[in-house]
This record gives structure tokens, sequence and C-alpha cells, in this order.
């Protein structure tokens, strides 16, 4: 299996301030999926996604990648995770204003021991597929939303993560922005790229392969 989660919990705060964002979360992943998980604002949904990205570690249960219980791995190996197993991608693209594309896609390789001929070669490679090749050279302040949020798949993508990981891609576009966005995740996808998608629209999730409920911190329904 891809990925296993068994009985995970995630609290935060403690006493009266204790606030339980997952409780008891079970489910697995396959690799290749392209995964949509619903829910509220607060659900909890977020917070799955940053224990499957490796940016928070849960309370207590299990996460298994590729068969590796992750709670086994030191700080070291864990970054190491999250530089070469997960691309991310957030709502509000997350570019730096003051450096132009080809830049803001090349932090993802920062650290890598990647060449610089080897960075470059997939620099342009992703810019290429995601149509932005012409922009290398803008900065954020002059690119549309769509274009934005390329940028951010492009570096999610040029790490050749094993997933890609993306929080509400698709809250801060119009609709048919949206449409176009979502048919790159598609293509993505049928390279052999797994897929997780957090939404709160029906529409984006019906485009996704499966689509997972989560409602105050527990699966509350899944449809395939």
């Amino acid at each position: 299996m891809f990925i296993r989660l068994e009985n995970i919990t995630k609290t935060y705060g403690k006493k009266d301030g204790k606030v339980e964002a997952l409780k008891g979360i079970t489910m697995d992943l396959k690799e290749g999926e392209m995964v949509a998980v619903m829910g509220k604002s607060g659900s909890g949904k977020s917070t799955l996604l940053n224990i499957l990205g490796g940016l928070t570690m849960p309370t207590s249960g299990q996460y298994f990648f590729k068969g590796q219980d992750m709670a086994l791995l030191k700080q070291k190996q864990m970054s190491k995770f999250r530089q070469k197993s997960v691309g991310f991608v957030v709502q509000y693209f997350a570019l730096i204003d003051d450096m132009d594309v080809y830049h803001n896609i090349a932090l993802a390789l920062r650290h890598s021991g990647i060449s610089g001929k080897e960075s470059r070669r997939r620099i342009m490679e992703a810019a290429e597929s995601l149509g932005i090749s012409e922009k290398l050279k803008s900065f954020p302040d002059e690119l549309s939303g769509g274009q934005k949020q390329r940028v951010a798949i492009a570096r999610a993508i040029v790490k050749d993560s094993d997933m890609i990981a993306a929080d509400e891609p698709t809250g801060a576009l119009d609709s048919q922005t949206a449409e176009e966005l979502m048919k790159v995740f598609r293509d993505i996808n049928e390279k052999g790229k797994t897929m997780l998608i957090v939404t709160h629209d029906m529409e984006i999730a019906k485009k996704c392969d499966r689509i997972i409920e989560i409602s105050d911190g527990q699966l509350s329904g899944e449809n395939i």
C-alpha cells in the first residue's frame, strides 16, 4: 500500500484550550490515485494533509508511507522525505514576490544535491508542461491568478515527488480557471503521480477518482 493511516489523532493545546483536530482517522491511498478530501472549514482536512506531507506529526496512531513507519524517522530523515517525496500546492500560491518565475520554481530544488544543469532541465520541462515557458522571466505581480497557480504547481512537480498534496488549490480562482487547473492536475496524475486534493468544492472533487469526506475530525463518508 502506498499510504496507510491507522487510527490517526491530532490534538492541539492543553486542558481548556485543547482541540481535537483529528479523531481516529484510518484510510488507505493507492499509488497513482487522484483523491479529493472534502470537508467544511475546521473539519480537519488541512491537518490531515499536513500529516500526510510530513509537516506535522500525529498525536497518536500510525502513518505508513510505502511501508515505512513515519514515526521511526529522525528529524533529518523527515526533512528528506518532505524534500523528495511530497510536492505542495497551496491556495494563495506562496510565491516570492521579488523572484521571477524561474527562481520561484528553482526554490524547490534548493538543497536537493541536483546539478545546475539538471536543475535547469527540470525547470524548463516543468514550465513547458504547464504552459508558462514564456513567463520564466516574469515576476508574480505580472501574472494572472491561474498563471501563479501554474507556477506553484511547477514548483511542486519539478522535484519529481511521489505525491502532490494540494490544499484548496482552486480556492482563489474563478470557475473557468479552476476547471483548466483540474485538467492540469489530471494530466500530471496520468503520468503516474499520486494526487491528494483538499477542497470544499464538490465540482472540483467530482473530477477526482475518489472522494473522502471528513467532518469534525472524523471520516464521515467515501465515494468511489
